[in-house]
């Protein structure tokens, strides 16, 4: 009957030391979360893409109206621009296409139209613009730097309150297994 009851403690301990690991392990296999963001005026298209991993190829692809802004350009962790639509007096349909070499069978597609911008109440002329020269394209987007201190990484957004839960719930277990190995015994 001892080796019996030693055995099931053995047991019970195994199980408490590697719950935890086993869980941490499927919480540490998450998929990544990309965000591809855009916002569609009558006179221009944002967007903003970020939380790619930089260590991996990210390209992103922008049609307008049957135009190719973005051909598969490439960038690190984050994208953002502002793109001029032009005159238009229908609906320009718009596609944004964003890849990545860490998900390579799940890009990110949308489609979208940008509706002509209402006509102006007054029969005044429009003003006369001075275009302003466009800057070089540049081969690489920098990653924006951040502002004022940084703050310490507390854990808040981790799963450490689901692997501590499955830790307490192997111990009660692990109790109760030695409890009922105590009663038998006597």
């Amino acid at each position: 009957m001892r080796q019996t009851s030693g055995r099931l403690i053995a047991s019970a301990a195994g199980l408490g030391a590697l719950a935890p690991l086993l869980l941490a392990g499927g919480a540490l296999a998450a998929v990544p979360v990309h965000s591809a963001e855009w916002t569609l005026a009558c006179d221009k298209v944002s967007v903003q893409v970020a939380d790619y991993n930089p260590q991996f190829t990210n390209r992103i692809t922008l049609t307008v109206g049957g135009e190719t802004l973005l051909d598969k350009k490439q960038f690190g962790a984050s994208f953002s621009q502002d793109f001029p639509v032009k005159a238009h007096t229908k609906d320009v349909a718009v596609e944004l296409v964003v890849t990545t070499d860490e998900e390579p069978k799940s890009p990110v597609t949308k489609t979208g139209t940008v509706a002509p911008c209402p006509a102006s109440p007054s029969p005044t002329p429009p003003p006369k613009v001075t275009p302003t020269p466009t800057p070089p394209a540049v081969s690489r987007t920098p990653t924006p730097k951040p502002t004022g201190p940084q703050l310490a990484e507390t854990g808040g957004g981790s799963n450490a309150g689901v692997i501590a839960a499955a830790g307490a719930g192997v111990l009660v277990i692990g109790g109760a297994l030695v409890l009922v190995t105590r009663r038998r015994s006597r």
